[in-house]
């Protein structure tokens, strides 16, 4: 970990206990000493969903940093954890305190980017695959739909909506 003790705070949480909250304002960001910190979303529905999963060594509550909006998301012990809490409110603040982590977690950043985005294409993927199955199995001789139309509706590429307008041909 880089060194900057003034500036942390180490904190124990139990099972299931909140880090921090959606929309609460961002108070510096946290390091996993030990155990493991859940990363959760609500859906619009009340649905819980795990987003990331931060073990020993990691670093997590930074993009805010960059952003300097409030958590996006709320933060909570999977297990009996040890945190650093690092106060810092705003990126610059921690580039000069620390540069190297400063460019470490921007390296994050870019990566969990990157990951979010191959799993919004696995998701675009499969749903268009159900989509497209969904609908083969519709007669759609009785459902006059024209290739613009499921375009705009699946919000796919020509390879999915081709296929469906052979079979609305038949």
């Amino acid at each position: 970990m880089y060194s900057f003790e003034s500036h942390t705070e180490l904190a124990s949480f139990s099972r299931k206990q909140v880090v921090y909250r959606n929309g609460k304002s961002a108070k510096g960001f946290y390091y996993v000493e030990s155990g493991q910190i859940g990363l959760y979303q609500v859906t619009e529905s009340g649905k819980e969903s795990l987003l990331r999963i931060y073990g020993p060594g990691s670093y997590f509550g930074y993009r805010s940093l960059f952003t300097g909006q409030n958590y996006p998301s709320t933060a909570r012990a999977m297990l009996n954890s040890e945190v650093v809490k690092i106060d810092v409110n705003d990126f610059k603040s921690l580039d000069e305190l620390a540069p190297t982590l400063a460019s470490d977690l921007m390296k994050e950043v870019c990566y969990e980017l990157g990951e979010a985005e191959k799993r919004l294409m696995q998701f675009n993927a499969f749903s268009a695959k159900n989509v497209f199955s969904i609908l083969s199995r519709i007669s759609l001789k009785c459902i006059r739909i024209t290739l613009g139309h499921i375009e705009k509706l699946l919000n796919t590429a020509e390879q999915i909506s081709r296929p469906l307008f052979v079979i609305a041909r038949l």
